[in-house]
């Protein structure tokens, strides 16, 4: 009888029944343990921000329990099995800890806090709250934004998603992004910016590092200057002086007649390797303006430039003496003005620096010449412009008869030229058949051809002259026909 009933209480404790018995007070024992850590409040994670100095700050709240002494603050990365003890904080409030051993910009952590009792004993693990890491997307040169993308917040619900942009201390965009992961924040090419994602949620908020960024920035100089107006040559050549820049695509050139009120012509080249860029502008008897601008790659133009007026110079002739006028640049200070006179050789006349007129004595001029031109140049360290040329057609020092009767009446008897105006210094006249032989030769003004050869009166017809001589150190050649008449 003894053996049966431990038998039964040998199959009674392999038993099924037996397995749901012991299964059950295991349960109780667990429970009750639970039961008891559960009386210590869970903190609340308010919000993970990182702060400036890119230091981790995370705020908490939690039940006011007497019990409670302190924090336990614990983290894990989003591949890590469980989370570690990191650090124990006070119960004082308000309840916060800065983690100063993370890199918040390339790093992502999950953060969880529970309360400790003064005997030691651990509430549960707050629900993880984590911080947010962004990226930033290419920036092309022509862009006005920046594209973003960001981890998302874990802890929280109903997570919407801001940008903030700081340039030079100024917010120049703070945008709204839903709930999205990836969007956009303006930026100001070639300055420096500070650049965070912000999370928010009903109950608080939490921003990402301010990370400093540098949008790439359009190389170009956004002042060109004009560096030459020549108007000598019946034509406008202008040049526009821009350095050496990667990015600019065009110069432009705005022209102007008598004022500034409405472009006359907009013209637009590429600058060469050097910068300068060159244009050709039909010319007319008045004052032009130019005004110079730069287009960059982006299609932006800048026309920072000061527009400068041509000069434009004029003469009247009052018989001995020329009279010339010449407007002033008004739009540049500092000009030297300089008159030349070119009658096949350049010679500098004066210098002005003020002043616009000037008398000029046709008599003082050196004989040989048939016209004498004048230009303006005026000049300082930058700017070259040459004013429009001025000629005046002067009368021959030696007038050419192109007939003659050798008749012996006494009238038209010989041939050789008039004196208009000076005297050569030196001179000598050939005539010639039109085989080519020397029939004369004189070496004077006042000595001339009568016709004859070998004591004889040429045949009636037409003979080649030529001449070369020299008036106020200026040598001069000339030939022509001359008919025999009789």
């Amino acid at each position: 009888m003894n053996k049966l009933i431990m038998a039964i209480k040998t199959n009674l404790r392999h038993s099924f029944i037996y397995k749901v018995l012991c299964f059950s007070l295991m349960c109780l024992l667990f429970s009750s343990i639970k039961l008891k850590s559960q009386t210590i409040p869970i903190p609340t994670i308010d919000s993970v921000t990182v702060a400036s100095n890119n230091q981790v700050l995370m705020a908490w709240h939690v039940e006011h329990d007497v019990s409670i002494t302190r924090f336990v603050i614990y983290r894990k990365t989003a591949q890590d099995f469980a989370y570690i003890a990191i650090d124990t904080v006070s119960a004082s409030s308000p309840h916060i800890y800065i983690d100063k051993n993370v890199d918040p910009i390339n790093e992502n952590w999950l953060y969880t806090i529970a309360s400790m009792s003064s005997t030691d004993s651990l509430s549960g693990m707050s629900l993880p709250h984590s911080f947010i890491t962004f990226d930033f997307g290419d920036f092309h040169l022509c862009q006005q934004e920046v594209d973003l993308s960001w981890s998302s917040y874990v802890g929280a619900t109903n997570i919407r998603y801001s940008t903030i942009c700081i340039s030079n201390g100024i917010d120049i965009d703070n945008r709204n992004h839903e709930n999205n992961n990836h969007g956009s924040t303006s930026v100001i090419r070639g300055e420096s910016h500070l650049i965070a994602v912000r999370a928010t949620w009903d109950e608080g908020s939490s921003t990402s590092a301010f990370r400093p960024y540098t949008a790439d920035t359009i190389n170009i100089s956004k002042n060109s200057s004009i560096s030459i107006i020549d108007n000598s040559s019946k034509v406008f050549n202008v040049e526009v002086k821009n350095g050496i820049y990667r990015d600019v695509d065009s110069a432009v050139l705005y022209t102007y007649r008598n004022n500034l009120n409405t472009p006359h012509n907009r013209i637009s080249v590429k600058p060469d390797l050097s910068g300068a860029a060159k244009f050709t502008v039909k010319s007319t008897k008045e004052i032009y303006f130019f005004k110079p601008a730069i287009i960059d790659i982006c299609g932006t133009e800048y026309d920072n430039s000061l527009a400068v007026e041509s000069i434009l110079l004029k003469h009247s002739d009052t018989g001995d003496d020329i009279i010339l006028q010449w407007s002033s640049v008004n739009s540049v200070s500092g000009l030297n003005y300089k008159l030349f006179k070119d009658d096949g050789q350049v010679e500098l006349i004066e210098s002005f620096t003020s002043g616009n007129t000037y008398r000029y004595n046709i008599e003082s001029d050196a004989g040989g010449a048939e016209k004498i031109c004048f230009y303006i140049h005026a000049t300082n360290d930058t700017l070259s412009i040459f004013s429009n040329v001025v000629c005046i057609t002067l009368l021959d020092d030696l007038l050419w008869p192109n007939a003659f009767v050798p008749d012996g009446d006494g009238i038209n008897d010989t041939f050789g030229p008039v004196v208009a105006r000076f005297y050569p210094e030196t001179f000598t006249m050939t005539i010639y058949d039109k085989q080519g032989a020397t029939l004369f030769i004189t070496h004077s003004v006042d000595r001339k051809w009568n016709g004859m050869y070998n004591a004889s009166l040429v045949p009636k017809g037409a003979y080649i002259w030529q001449a070369e001589y020299t008036i106020s150190g200026r040598k001069v050649k000339k030939k022509g026909i001359v008919n025999v008449i009789y």
